[in-house]
């Protein structure tokens, strides 16, 4: 009798966790662009509450990451920033126009779509960051280390 509910014990949680696994897979698939994407009033939008999003025009500090250096014009740090996002994994340029720049980074395994932008402010010399996931609360820092990873790519790490 232990036995058996051994194995009714399993087979409840291979189910619970495929209707889980699945659960993402289609919110992943058929997740759309927010509408938060894009500039507003010529910004980036700011972060939402949740824990998934990363931005240097954040004040608070689970939000807050540092501008990205740039140097030369406004369509050399462009150019610099769509090479360097090109050569990582998942990623997809969506939009250059002039300062701004969309791209969308698909994870390999369950397809989860995040968005990051850059805009570049002349004025401070530097690349403005937002990078965002489109589901969930939290991106077990995901966002905050592709920031990272597109910094180090910057300045030729």
């Amino acid at each position: 009798m232990t036995e058996r509910l051994g194995i009714i014990t399993l087979w409840i949680l291979v189910a619970l966790g495929v209707l889980l696994i699945s659960r993402f897979v289609f919110l992943s698939i058929f997740s759309k662009p927010p509408a938060t994407l894009g500039l507003h009033d010529g910004r980036l939008a700011p972060c939402p509450s949740k824990r998934n999003c990363v931005s240097s025009t954040a004040s608070g500090r689970s939000h807050s990451i540092a501008p990205l250096a740039a140097s030369g014009s406004q369509d050399e740090a462009m150019a610099s920033a769509r090479e360097a996002i090109e050569g990582m994994p998942g990623a997809r340029i969506v939009t250059v126009d002039g300062p701004y720049l969309h791209a969308e980074f698909t994870s390999p395994l369950f397809r989860f779509v995040d968005d990051l932008e850059l805009l570049w402010n002349g004025e401070r010399q530097v690349l403005d960051v937002r990078s965002a996931s489109r589901v969930g609360n939290s991106d077990l820092g995901v966002n905050r280390k592709r920031v990272e990873v597109l910094r180090r790519r910057l300045i030729g790490d």
